[in-house]
């Protein structure tokens, strides 16, 4: 079936853009910028999830910066009702291991309840959509230190 239209009005409509969608809380402010697709899927779980797995937000005081932090507040929930919906696993070392190539680190080594991330250039939610991979790079001997590694 053939749709036609003899009125201007219909055919200078146009469809909303994609970045426009009300649904979204964090907005990219250039559209050629392109995000990391687990960069996304994490920020929007963290959004959706503040009960097992939230973000806390830094500050950007004169003389100090605090960084923001992942809190996870229950792994195994996390690991069994949030990751199958964000990304194609229900395991908690794959998360920890995609972090770990975006530069977050674990703060404390206790078995306590809460396990927190954090990132050295994350203070607010958005600063994680900024975020870049680390890359790894030969040392002397042939060995491999990832860009942003302390040596050991």
């Amino acid at each position: 079936m053939k749709l036609t239209s003899t009125s201007p009005n219909l055919l200078d409509m146009q469809a909303p853009m994609p970045s426009e969608s009300p649904s979204s809380s964090i907005v990219v402010k250039d559209e050629k910028e392109k995000t990391i697709p687990f960069l996304r899927q994490l920020t929007e779980m963290l959004q959706n999830n503040e009960e097992l797995i939230s973000f806390v937000p830094g500050q950007r005081l004169p003389h100090e910066i605090i960084h923001g932090k992942i809190i996870v507040h229950d792994r195994n929930r996390v690991q069994s009702e949030v990751l199958p919906i964000y990304f194609n696993h229900a395991s908690f070392a794959s998360l920890r291991r995609q972090l770990s190539y975006f530069s977050f680190v674990r703060v404390g080594k206790s078995r306590q309840s809460g396990v927190t991330y954090t990132n050295d250039a994350v203070v607010d939610l958005p600063d994680i959509l900024k975020l870049k991979r680390r890359t790894a790079t030969r040392q002397a001997g042939g060995a491999v230190k990832r860009q942003g590694q302390k040596k050991s």
